[in-house]
């Protein structure tokens, strides 16, 4: 379907079709730069409509930044309908999880002390994307889908010492369908978060600690108190105070997940 699709498309747009062998994303991404053409790779997501003058920002700022090698622009959430009363209320905590990305109207450097871009709005230079590519055990694969591929790479490229500018008029905007509008989306985004945070090596530690059914116990413990504070507080309290309970049950829970799936694979972590 997805090469039909493509090449219904062909006719008005430089377009070609890829395949890749390999399930997941990331794979899928690294196939599109092994075989891009340009000197920049400008990635967007399925969900994202970009505004008219998205791509001639991105090229003014290829050419007014020469040094840089990334690029990030805004990403506005735009909801289906009216979103219930209670996400409303608690959209400015959890940010991310819907894709918004708005870092100012000023054009800035990006570095390790920055926020940088999301996976649904940002550019790379080719050379560098290839030097840098997407981590496998990352994004989307199957029915997994374990969150931070673009964030890894990124963060890479600013270890490397590579520079990337903040474009404020590369503008698009990111659909939210009802569907999305649940605690149930919400808990899956931070537990896929969790997971990814693991795996990129930010919360696994190999010191010796009690463990129960493949992670810490002290974790298993964490969540357990978690979950619970969170369906007390889901029916006492206000949406500001569940949801931080609600995100850290789900992160707890990710991380777990990464220190089992790290156990079945026989102590290696990025076993893909």
């Amino acid at each position: 379907m997805t090469e039909e699709v493509v090449k219904s498309f062909s006719r008005s747009l430089p377009i070609r079709y890829l395949f890749e062998p390999e399930t997941g994303k990331s794979h899928a991404c690294n196939c599109a730069a092994r075989h891009a053409r340009g000197e920049y790779i400008v990635w967007t997501d399925d969900d994202v409509l970009v505004d008219q003058n998205w791509l001639a920002s991105y090229a003014a700022a290829f050419v007014q930044y020469p040094d840089a090698v990334f690029f990030g622009g805004p990403i506005i959430p735009v909801f289906d309908g009216t979103p219930p009363a209670w996400l409303a209320k608690i959209l400015p905590q959890i940010p991310s999880a819907f894709g918004k990305r708005d870092l100012g109207s000023e054009s800035f450097t990006f570095t390790s002390k920055t926020p940088l871009p999301f996976g649904a709005n940002f550019a790379v230079r080719t050379l560098e994307q290839l030097r840098h590519p997407f981590d496998p055990s990352l994004g989307p694969r199957g029915n997994t889908r374990v969150a931070g591929g673009e964030t890894e790479m990124l963060e890479g490229m600013v270890e490397a010492g590579l520079s990337g500018r903040w474009v404020p008029d590369a503008r698009v905007k990111h659909y939210i369908p009802k569907a999305l509008q649940t605690t149930r989306f919400i808990r899956k985004y931070y537990y896929a978060f969790g997971e990814g945070e693991a795996r990129r090596g930010r919360r696994l530690h190999d010191v010796a600690v009690p463990m129960l059914f493949g992670a810490p116990r002290y974790l298993w413990r964490q969540a357990v108190t978690f979950e619970i504070k969170y369906r007390l507080h889901r029916y006492l309290s206000d949406p500001d105070v569940w949801i931080k309970d609600l995100k850290s049950s789900a992160l707890t829970l990710g991380i777990i997940s990464s220190y089992k799936a790290r156990q079945n694979a026989g102590g290696q972590l990025f076993n893909f």
